[in-house]
Formats: C-alpha cells, structure tokens, sequence
C-alpha cells in the first residue's frame, strides 16, 4: 500500500534528489525534490532519456510519496 503524505511545499525533511511518487489526486508520477535556484524547491519529472531535468507539467503536487519496492523495508 502507498503511504500518501501531504505535500508541504516548506518541508526541508523530503529527500532532494530521490525518485518519489507525487500526485495531483488524479496524475501519479514518479519525481524527485530539488532546488530550483532562485525560486524554491520544485518537483522534476524523472525523465529516462533525459536525465532528472523537466519541471513536472501537472497541476500542483497534493501529495507524495517515498518509493517502497518489495524487500526494500528497512
């Protein structure tokens, strides 16, 4: 089960360059947690092609969540 948590755009305990899960409540997408010099910590889409690079291009983010695969439960 996904573990949702409430997206606060001023909580600094999210880890910054890790894939998350984040939705809007209708999207999910897998995005990591940067600063976006200059204007704040931002979500990036985790592109394959491209490297960690795009903004995400969905609404605002509502929620997120860390990445849990089978037998990563620390």
């Amino acid at each position: 089960m996904i573990e949702w948590r409430k997206y606060d755009p001023t909580d600094r305990s999210i880890e910054s360059h890790v894939p998350h899960l984040v939705t809007n409540g209708t999207e999910i997408i897998r995005a990591f947690h940067a600063n976006n010099l200059g204007h704040g910590y931002a979500w990036y889409k985790c592109q394959r092609d491209t490297g960690y690079d795009q903004l995400i291009d969905m609404p605002v983010v509502t929620h997120w969540a860390p990445i849990n695969l089978p037998g990563e439960e620390t």
